[in-house]
């Protein structure tokens, strides 16, 4: 039987029977989703404390020992030869958000926090795309010191549509940085695209070509092959790039199936991290949210890296 139930949600017994409900919000705000960066720490980074630039020295080698010493005779000296690479600082780069005083009144979140959050990550990436345009541009490049082997190239047409083949020519970049006494620790930095098919590749899957550090199918990992760390990362150029800075940092991506490099292929000149500041502005009654950074980058050098292309 019906009974005349007090309304205690409605105004006045009228309109919307939810009016005078409180609204619950969430505490924290949902949001994106962290961009992560990749090449920032595999590669050389000089902190600068002033200056415009910074000169990195480089050496050559000695070919093999040829001379005897005769009864006599005075040895005679060899001049191992040198070189520099100057990376100059590119300028102040930032990025800015106004937060209005009524907009924060308004929002039930810290807002500030959101935006500077956003703003460094946009500075991180922009530094991380960055560095692995100079990556290939070093696979590309000649070597300023006589007598040392620039980048290298692996040409594969199905590295991109292929794991199999993908898989053949990470092997052969290994092969190539080997034959040019480049020993040190190397990375294989792939785009999820190219990442996952590699996984899809008959050694990966095959118990015969496994170790304990590698996962597979069931986990979608592989982190070595041919003892390269494979990274994974959605910062590495895929477009032909233009109109960066001065053009230092243009290059054409479109071929690119992965990019190994060791950390002396590329080097960052860093004068100011990234800095996130937050101030008051009284004339705008708003809130300015920048974030700065001051760096530069370059190749250092080129014969530690390999460029995977399809053409």
């Amino acid at each position: 039987m019906p009974f005349n139930a007090s309304n205690f949600g409605a105004a006045n017994n009228t309109g919307d029977d939810l009016a005078l409900f409180s609204r619950i919000f969430g505490s924290e705000v949902i949001t994106a989703h962290d961009r992560s960066t990749q090449f920032s720490d595999k590669h050389t980074v000089q902190k600068m404390s002033s200056g415009t630039s910074y000169q990195f020295p480089l050496s050559g080698r000695l070919g093999p020992a040829n001379k005897y010493l005769a009864r006599g005779e005075s040895v005679v000296g060899a001049a191992i030869p040198f070189g520099k690479e100057t990376v100059t600082i590119d300028g102040q780069l930032y990025e800015a958000a106004w937060l209005t005083r009524q907009d924060e009144a308004f929002t039930h979140f810290n807002a500030r926090q959101v935006h500077s959050k956003q703003l460094g990550e946009s500075l991180a990436q922009y530094k991380d795309l960055t560095v692995a345009s100079c990556g290939i541009l070093a696979a590309r490049a000649s070597n300023k010191i006589t007598g040392l082997p620039g980048g290298g190239s692996v040409v594969n047409a199905n590295a991109k549509i292929d794991g199999n083949e993908l898989y053949n020519a990470l092997y052969a970049g290994r092969q190539t940085l080997d034959e040019k006494d480049v020993n040190e620790e190397a990375f294989a930095f792939l785009r999820p695209l190219e990442y996952h098919l590699l996984l899809q590749s008959d050694k990966l899957v095959n118990r015969d070509f496994l170790s304990g550090a590698n996962g597979g199918v069931d986990t979608g990992i592989v982190s070595i092959i041919a003892g390269m760390n494979i990274i994974k990362t959605n910062n590495l150029p895929s477009t032909n790039i233009t109109g960066s800075i001065g053009g230092k940092y243009d290059v054409d991506a479109s071929n690119i199936a992965a990019l190994i490099m060791t950390r002396d292929a590329v080097a960052t000149a860093e004068l100011m991290g990234i800095t996130t500041e937050v101030a008051w502005q009284i004339k705008e009654q708003a809130y300015l949210a920048v974030s700065t950074m001051m760096t530069g980058h370059g190749v250092l050098r080129p014969e530690c890296a390999v460029e995977v292309v399809t053409a």
